[in-house]
């Protein structure tokens, strides 16, 4: 195990497999310092984590059944289509 403060994108890769995982001890130690000293790391993890937390909650994030064009947006692009794209 190495206990140095890692850089900026170890960092972020650290924060990141904190979702999928638990992280060691020492990777944990690592990532707590860096944090410590980098305040963008920070703000990164607290954006990280409430995306993470957030579509977590709400299913509709990872459908897209609902996403539906109007009516006429599905005419212009038929009509785009049938000529080619020429205007």
């Amino acid at each position: 195990m190495m206990f140095f403060i890692p850089s900026c994108r170890e960092a972020v890769r650290l924060e990141s497999r904190s979702l999928d995982e638990p992280l060691g001890l020492g990777d944990k130690l690592r990532l707590v310092m860096h944090q410590a000293i980098c305040k963008a790391c920070r703000r990164y993890s607290a954006q990280l984590h409430f995306l993470h937390d957030n579509a977590l909650k709400d299913e509709k994030l990872f459908t897209i059944k609902d996403a539906r064009l109007s009516h006429d947006a599905r005419e212009r692009i038929a009509k785009a289509l049938k000529h080619g794209g020429d205007k």
